[in-house]
């Protein structure tokens, strides 16, 4: 995905999203995974893993566990090339994949309209494994009519 370009002439974004936690600076990126020209891969249109910031900044596969609540499931393709996929933690969000010019991007409804989703925050409380709850999500994105940014905060 690198290299192409959007439709103002900006580089695309690296990944389509991100999700980051209040646990510590480990990030999860789902990252566009697409055959010539621009198709999304129809039953894997997305690679998710960990770049460990709090450690040095490689990147991991996920684990067993993790892929039950990081993975997806994939709806199938709509006839305009648009994937969505649902987010094992969260189903009742669509994340509708497609070009936006010529760059892969998600979009989700994000405070009523749908928005370019950027990242996802989850506050995280408790300290031990085994009672750690999520106490809400940010979802962050940008109004593709405004380019401003939108926000929704949804508690669990």
């Amino acid at each position: 995905m690198l290299g192409l370009r959007s439709p103002r002439g900006a580089a695309c974004e690296e990944f389509l999203f991100t999700i980051e936690r209040s646990l510590n600076a480990n990030v999860v990126v789902y990252e566009a995974l697409t055959e010539p020209p621009g198709v999304f891969v129809p039953r894997r249109p997305v690679n998710v893993f960990w770049i460990l910031k709090a450690r040095d900044g490689s990147r991991e596969d996920l684990n067993f566990i993790e892929k039950g609540v990081y993975g997806y499931h994939v709806e199938p393709p709509a006839p305009d090339g648009s994937v969505v996929i649902r987010l094992k933690a969260r189903r009742n969000i669509p994340i509708t994949l497609r070009k936006d010019g010529e760059c892969a991007a998600a979009f989700a409804p994000i405070s009523g309209k749908e928005a370019r989703l950027g990242k996802v925050w989850v506050q995280v409380k408790g300290r031990g494994l085994f009672s750690r709850t999520v106490e809400y999500l940010d979802l962050i994105g940008v109004d593709p009519e405004s380019a401003g940014e939108v926000r929704e905060r949804i508690v669990p």
